[in-house]
């Protein structure tokens, strides 16, 4: 067997200068292909990525789930003697569950995947950087999200944890570069919007301290949120958050939340011990503390007796600290759907901790089968609002997915490296369609690009295709298509479904596990020729209905199916601010 260097990133400056050293790329994610010219040439073999098994990453789903439990339960113990608290697990499971839920299934994605290379290959070196910063502790969830699909962060990670499993193979590498913090990206609105914007939430801070209902990031169109309020009784809110700020790291802080590596037999717990306090966010330990004045110059409600967000709950912490405390007293939480993907899928970290965390969930199910916290409210979603008309004689529209590199929250979607087997799906359906359908066929790409070099692949595959890179409205895409073409299970679609306009699916089941019920529906869909499992079946349909798209959409069956699946999933109703205003003052919450 021979010896080889491991490469855990794409981040060049940890490879061996000496392209003829052997290697081994820890995964697909390290060859970018911006970079092959660099690693075409080299002695190097990919390890197998453990979750293209997706039965075992169910399984690793479920291991998971209750790793998490138990790590929560030992954390917010911990936070509570470190702040001086007594606070509930609820309490902690608001504040830091989302963070703490993403992170116990990263880092356990980074070491099965080093414990098996170790285990199954030859390695005797890898590269790493100088020692780590106080820049590499995230501020909030909001800069941990970023960094964790980060080259910079996942090299950190990786090294240290072959430092507790395998030290004997580091060899730190000089060459002048460091590793850099990696900025909280924030959404820039235009700049009369965003003045507006300050104004009216300049103006919600006057006389609110009463306030009995608190609304932030609903989903809601700005003045249905508005009438909402006025329907509740109160004079309209808008509210935003703030950026917490970055304090200087406290060890000693830290040392008081670890644990020993050999206090439990099973080996992933006992690395998590060691991880999570060099890891944890600032805004838990450090800045905890300063976090109340920062709210006080939010102004936010004293006691509010309802709290309402459909984002929030997730990346915004100061919200996250605020509600918890205000939950603790009393208050009822709600959580809004916010994506397409919900009650479908076979498993979603992200679904289960809404449900776990709320007093009641705003779901866009038009009937609720299952008991609990679910309320039907409909596909409040902002972006339905209004006709969207397509034109009969345009071309067709090809969106495209986002996904990291690197593993996030688990969800029963394509994960890291699948990416490409997505990808080649595209290029195989595209290939299938005849010329002239190729050549009124756009291809949309999400924004952010996560590394994959999209853009450049579609050039390389199809030089003359057409490209849309995301910046131009979605609305206005599709209104100039005659059909749109949808390529993963998400909002996307729902939105085009609602508006009515002809639409052909194409995915990978086995990517997309799904619940047995969202199975029978969508095999509805796939009996008219709206999904398909593979892109040749999906191309195939496109050339066989291109010349009369609206006879084959319009037609009794396709919007019987089309339908019926938007009454279940994503129904479109119009007395959704009548239906918020009584859950929220209903028994319901």
């Amino acid at each position: 067997m021979v010896d080889r260097t491991l490469i855990t990133t794409a981040d060049i400056r940890t490879w061996p200068e000496d392209k003829k050293e052997p290697v081994l790329f820890l995964g697909e994610w390290c060859r970018r292909h911006s970079l092959r010219e660099r690693w075409e040439g080299m002695d190097a073999k990919v390890a197998p990525y453990h979750w293209d098994n997706r039965e075992q990453l169910h399984s690793d789903y479920k291991y998971l789930s209750n790793v998490y439990e138990d790590i929560l339960s030992e954390l917010s113990k911990d936070l509570n003697k470190l702040h001086g608290k007594q606070y509930s697990q609820r309490y902690w499971r608001i504040f830091i569950g989302p963070w703490l839920g993403c992170f116990v299934q990263v880092v356990f994605d980074r070491w099965v995947m080093l414990d098996y290379v170790f285990n199954n290959y030859k390695i005797h070196k890898l590269y790493t950087s100088s020692e780590l910063s106080e820049q590499n502790v995230p501020i909030d969830m909001r800069q941990f999200t970023d960094m964790m699909v980060s080259d910079l962060w996942n090299e950190a990670i990786y090294k240290q944890i072959s430092e507790i499993i395998k030290p004997d193979i580091l060899c730190k590498k000089d060459n002048g570069f460091s590793f850099e913090e990696v900025s909280r990206n924030s959404k820039k609105q235009p700049v009369l919007r965003n003045y507006l914007y300050k104004f009216i939430n300049f103006l919600s801070r006057l006389r609110c301290k009463k306030d009995k209902y608190f609304f932030i990031a609903t989903y809601l169109p700005f003045f249905s949120e508005m009438y909402l309020n006025i329907k509740l009784g109160q004079f309209p809110r808008y509210w935003k958050s703030a950026d917490i700020q970055k304090t200087k790291i406290n060890n000693s802080k830290r040392y008081s939340l670890a644990k020993n590596i050999n206090s439990d037999s099973d080996s992933f717990k006992s690395i998590l011990r060691v991880l999570i306090p060099r890891q944890i966010p600032s805004a838990y330990v450090e800045s905890y503390e300063i976090l109340n004045d920062e709210l006080k110059r939010l102004n936010w409600p004293l006691a509010p007796e309802v709290i309402f967000t459909s984002n929030s709950f997730y990346s915004d912490d100061l919200f996250k600290y605020w509600a918890a405390s205000k939950c603790e007293n009393g208050s009822k939480l709600i959580i809004g759907q916010h994506g397409g993907l919900f009650n479908m899928t076979k498993f979603s970290f992200l679904e289960e901790h809404q449900h776990q965390v709320s007093d009641a969930w705003f779901s866009w199910e038009a009937k609720i089968n299952s008991p609990g916290s679910k309320v039907s409210i409909g596909m409040f979603h902002h972006s339905i609002n209004g006709k969207v008309r397509h034109d009969k004689k345009g071309g067709a529209i090809l969106v495209e997915l986002k996904i990291p590199r690197y593993s996030f929250h688990l969800n029963a979607v394509p994960v890291s490296s699948q990416w490409l087997s997505y990808f080649n799906d595209q290029t195989v359906f595209v290939r299938s369609l005849p010329y002239d359908i190729q050549s009124k066929l756009t291809v949309r790409l999400f924004c952010k690009d996560y590394g994959w070099d999209q853009l450049q692949r579609w050039t390389e595959e199809f030089p003359n295709i057409s490209i849309d890179k995301g910046s131009e409205k979605f609305r206005k895409v599709v209104s100039k298509s005659r059909i749109f073409i949808g390529t993963y299970n998400a909002t996307t679609y729902l939105e085009v479904f609602n508006w009515n306009i002809p639409t052909i699916l194409f995915w990978n089941k086995n990517h997309w596990e799904l619940e047995k019920d969202a199975e029978v529906q969508f095999k509805e869909l796939e009996l008219v020729g709206v999904f398909h499992n593979s892109p040749e079946s999906a191309a195939i349909h496109l050339a066989n209905i291109w010349n009369d798209v609206d006879n084959w959409w319009y037609s009794d069956s396709v919007q019987m199916a089309v339908k019926g699946f938007c009454h279940i999933y994503a129904h479109n109703t119009k007395n959704q601010v009548d239906r918020m205003k009584f859950c929220i003052k209903s028994a319901h919450v």
